[in-house]
C-alpha cells in the first residue's frame, strides 16, 4: 500500500504542518481539512477551492469557498454543478477552459467565453512552438512541440 499525504497527517496531527501549503496540494483532503482544524486562519481558501473534494465544497457552504477559483481550477467540477447552482457567480473564463466542451454544445445559452473556448485542450508546446514560428516569419509544422 502507497502511503498518502492524508496517512501522514493523521499519523501527525499535532506536527507543524505548513498549512499555506497544504491549501494548494493536490493530495488535500477534507479529512485533512478537519483533522488540522477548519478554522485555522491560515487556510488559503483560494488554493482549497482549486484542490478540495467538489462534492465536500458544497456539502459545506459555510466556509470562505473562492468560486473563482472553483470555476477555474478545481477539475471535479461538472456542468451538472454549475447548473444546479445558480445562485454562484461563475466565472465564464475559466469553465470553458474548464469543462468538456460538450458542455458548450449541451448549453448554448451559458455565457461562455469564446477565446478561452479557443484554447481549449491546447497543446501549449505546440502552440508556443508555432506562434515563435509566425512571429520569425518562419512555418513549422504543426505537431512540432518543445
Amino acid at each position: 500500500m502507497t502511503a498518502t499525504l492524508e496517512d501522514v497527517v493523521l499519523t501527525f496531527p499535532n506536527a507543524s504542518w505548513d498549512i499555506p501549503t497544504l491549501s494548494a496540494n493536490n493530495g488535500m483532503t477534507s479529512v485533512i481539512f478537519e483533522t488540522l482544524g477548519t478554522t485555522n486562519p491560515n487556510w488559503d481558501f483560494g488554493q482549497l477551492s482549486a484542490v478540495m473534494n467538489i462534492d465536500y465544497i458544497f456539502d459545506h457552504p459555510e466556509y470562505a469557498w473562492q468560486y473563482d477559483n472553483v470555476s477555474t481550477y478545481n477539475r471535479g467540477l461538472t456542468i451538472t454543478h454549475v447548473l444546479d447552482h445558480p445562485e454562484i457567480s461563475w466565472n465564464f473564463s475559466g469553465l470553458s477552459y474548464l469543462l468538456p466542451l460538450q458542455s458548450v454544445l449541451d448549453n448554448p445559452t451559458l455565457d461562455w467565453d469564446f477565446a478561452m473556448l479557443s484554447q481549449h485542450n491546447i497543446d501549449n508546446g505546440t502552440f508556443f512552438m508555432n506562434k515563435l514560428a509566425s512571429l520569425q516569419g518562419k512555418s513549422k509544422d504543426k505537431t512540432t512541440t518543445l
